[in-house]
């Protein structure tokens, strides 16, 4: 199974590659930020969709937009319990990211207790080296949380 994260908009021949080879909503991610999806919905109507979701409240208009999502990936900066908990009860995935200054054992139990679905990482040895000392029943002293000073002002989500 993969991911296909797409950085443009994604045109018919590279969604006929993906279905020609059998990949299926239980195998397949088709990740894209709002509005890049190109003929991707016109050429597979049930495409396995997931889109960025970073704005309280806007699901009932992306599952409206997007009948086949089956989840988001939640901007690092909103990762929060109450925004897990909401992308859940609209029986969505919740994937988040880990990435650059957030890639340290210090951030992990952040985003673990989030409840997030998935997580994509770059740092697979400070990954393992948390994962270790967890089940060692060890805890980073300092534990960080999932958004810093780069992330701008957190939303009232209520």
């Amino acid at each position: 199974c993969l991911m296909w994260d797409a950085k443009a908009k994604i045109q018919s021949a590279a969604t006929a590659l993906f279905r020609e080879f059998g990949y299926d909503r239980d195998c397949l991610i088709v990740g894209f930020s709002e509005g890049k999806e190109g003929t991707l919905l016109d050429d597979w109507p049930d495409a396995p969709v997931y889109t960025k979701y970073a704005e309280y409240g806007a699901l009932p208009r992306l599952l409206k937009k997007y009948p086949s999502i089956i989840g988001v990936f939640v901007t690092r900066g909103r990762i929060t319990n109450d925004l897990i908990d909401e992308v859940h009860s609209y029986g969505l995935r919740a994937h988040g990211r880990a990435l650059w200054q957030r890639e340290s054992p210090n951030h992990y139990p952040c985003f673990i207790e989030s409840g997030l679905d998935g997580l994509m990482i770059e740092q697979l040895p400070s990954f393992q080296e948390y994962i270790t000392e967890a089940a060692r029943g060890n805890q980073p002293e300092e534990v960080l949380p999932c958004r810093n000073q780069y992330d701008g002002e957190l939303y009232d989500w209520r």
